[in-house]
């Protein structure tokens, strides 16, 4: 059987194909109530199920059913059943997914004991684009819209054990696993209701984990600067409707208001922008559309660093931080001067060697995660002395303030040079106590001392 340009609605899902194709045996015997199905194929575009040996006795006193069912879908094109019509697109899945599942049902539920998986996976989010605003009529169509992958993996293994409940639509996990290079999802329960609607799921599991396989998932949002070190276990949970209410508006934010969630993880060390800090935990709570971080007070080695940021989606994925010292008394480096400070003070941009120690102010901090050239940041660099020796930036300068020096025997710029007087390269730099106020907006970098 054939069925062309079919388009349909089930279970939450919106079904548009091309072409089905529907192939299969059936014996019915009438005494016994029992339907068997020895071979069923279904193929679209999307997903073929090849199911094998499925017996549904239908009689009263022997009701049950049983088969064994084989899968393959292609991500890509699977991903759009679950978009939601009139909405654009929110998430893009590519790759192939081979599983197999036993089922059988009685009194009402469907078991399944289940193992699939997923070979090349991509999950894409919406890229950023400077033409791109909000509202469902300046939306690129999803044919058009560029995508940003964020998660990638050669190989993704599930095996664990699911009941579907079609007279609650309800589904229940249970012992479920997920293996990957990245991390592994262990002991998964989880409880999804009104499947067909809002997704209402009631989750909980451990993660196994390797910050240093995990860090790179995160790059297109912080940047290559940030790097984690760490393995362990972490427990997690999260608890409300996964999909948006129908009659949200495309401002209503990246995921419901009711949806909770708690989450951390422990790393041995971390590199955050030219910064190496202790050990720390970073422990994540989601209410209300905002992710709150605890707060975060690590070494550097004599200094410290105090973070206490938040993720605010209630419209898009923002990283924000309240106004407080986020910085005090790092000791300056090269690297420092390199990722930090060249904005800043362009005085100490690639600076081959440098002491001294710094402190940071922050009186504003808002950074869209999906487009960072859009950050508004303020606040206040102190120096607290520094000793450098200029890099290519500064090089010019001071051999000019050289030959100054030279003619005047003074050190007019308020900077005294020193070193064994040869070129430019040998000068070090002593720069006094001082304090530079600082803006970010719309990737330009302003300062004033």
């Amino acid at each position: 059987m054939q069925l062309q340009t079919f388009h349909g609605a089930f279970a939450g899902l919106v079904i548009d194909e091309p072409r089905i194709e529907l192939e299969s045996s059936v014996n019915y015997d009438a005494a016994t109530s029992q339907l068997e199905v020895p071979q069923l194929t279904l193929a679209t575009s999307a997903v073929s199920v090849r199911a094998d040996q499925v017996v549904w006795q239908t009689a009263a006193n022997a009701r049950h059913a049983g088969g064994q069912i084989a899968v393959r879908a292609d991500l890509g094109r699977l991903s759009r059943w679950l978009a939601t019509p009139g909405s654009p697109p929110s998430l893009q899945l590519a790759g192939t997914v081979v599983g197999q599942a036993d089922l059988a049902e009685t009194g009402g539920m469907i078991t399944a004991k289940m193992s699939a998986e997923a070979q090349n996976f991509v999950a894409s989010i919406p890229a950023a684009t400077p033409d791109r605003v909000a509202g469902p009529t300046t939306r690129p169509a999803a044919s058009t819209q560029p995508w940003q992958p964020v998660w990638s993996e050669a190989r993704v293994a599930l095996a664990g054990a699911a009941n579907y409940r079609p007279s609650n639509d309800q589904l229940d996990l249970d012992r479920c696993e997920v293996t990957s290079d990245v991390l592994r999802l262990a002991r998964l329960q989880a409880r999804v209701t009104e499947l067909s609607g809002q997704r209402r799921i009631e989750l909980t599991g451990d993660v196994d984990y390797d910050l240093a396989r995990i860090t790179p998932l995160l790059w297109p949002y912080v940047g290559p600067g940030v790097k984690l070190t760490g393995r362990g276990t972490r427990s997690f949970a999260l608890s409300g409707p996964l999909a948006m209410p129908t009659n949200a508006l495309p401002s209503s934010g990246v995921v419901s208001a009711a949806l909770a969630g708690q989450a951390g993880v422990g790393f041995d060390r971390a590199e955050l922008y030219g910064l190496t800090t202790s050990a720390g935990e970073l422990r994540g709570d989601l209410k209300q559309q905002v992710v709150q971080f605890a707060p975060l007070s690590l070494s550097v080695g004599q200094g410290r660093l105090m973070l206490a940021p938040r993720i605010d989606l209630t419209s898009q994925a923002v990283l924000l931080h309240p106004a407080q010292r986020v910085a005090e008394n790092v000791e300056l480096t090269p690297e420092i001067c390199q990722a930090w400070l060249k904005y800043v003070a362009p005085m100490l941009a690639d600076a081959t060697r440098a002491d001294g120690k710094m402190s940071i102010d922050l009186s504003r901090c808002s950074v869209p995660l999906a487009d960072k050239a859009k950050c508004d940041m303020a606040g206040t660099l102190l120096l607290h002395t520094a000793h450098v020796r200029p890099g290519p930036v500064a090089e010019p300068l001071v051999a000019m303030a050289q030959q100054i020096q030279m003619l005047l025997q003074k050190n007019p710029l308020g900077t005294s040079l020193g070193g064994t007087g040869g070129t430019s390269s040998d000068v070090q730099l002593n720069i006094e106590s001082q304090n530079i106020q600082f803006e970010v907006r719309n990737g330009r970098v302003s300062h004033s001392p």
